[in-house]
């Protein structure tokens, strides 16, 4: 997926075209916008995490690499919904979306918001985000084990 330039206008309407909306884009350049106002102090971080951000976090302790992920071919709608997907090691993915349970993928959609405007994702090219040092710090203090309930939710995924 290449996210495409003029995402945003300073016209009322933004000068995004159906490509770039197919694409995730908005979405995806709003997570950036977020990690860069928190890696500039211009934004408060959240408080407290909630349990799908920590277990995002969690999950991305070693290698600490997300993505953001959509399917704009799949048949039903719940499928074509935006996914995070954490690299938990160098060939294995988790994504969390499962098409029979929307809102829980929106609550991982919005614990990976929480992490972007703590200041604890850094958003590199496109689709691409990793931990920052704090957030490579904060995951190494989370009990390894505390939700593993919320990770059932994810699925196994090819590159």
């Amino acid at each position: 997926m290449m996210l495409l330039q003029n995402l945003t206008s300073d016209g009322a309407n933004p000068a995004v075209n159906w490509l770039e909306l197919s694409c995730g884009a908005p979405t995806i350049a709003a997570f950036a916008t977020l990690c860069g106002h928190a890696l500039s102090g211009s934004i408060q971080p959240v408080g407290e995490l909630d349990d799908y951000a920590k277990t995002l976090l969690s999950m991305a302790q070693y290698r600490g690499v997300f993505d953001i992920r959509g399917n704009p071919a799949a048949f039903d709608a719940s499928d074509r919904l935006l996914a995070i997907c954490v690299e938990i090691e160098e060939n294995r993915r988790l994504l969390f979306r499962q098409k029979d349970l929307p809102r829980e993928t929106m609550k991982f959609i919005d614990g990976f918001r929480q992490l972007c405007q703590s200041g604890l994702v850094l958003h590199h090219l496109q689709r691409d985000f990793s931990l920052t040092r704090q957030g490579f710090e904060r995951a190494d203090s989370l009990e390894p084990n505390a939700f593993s309930e919320l990770r059932k939710f994810a699925v196994e995924v090819e590159h």
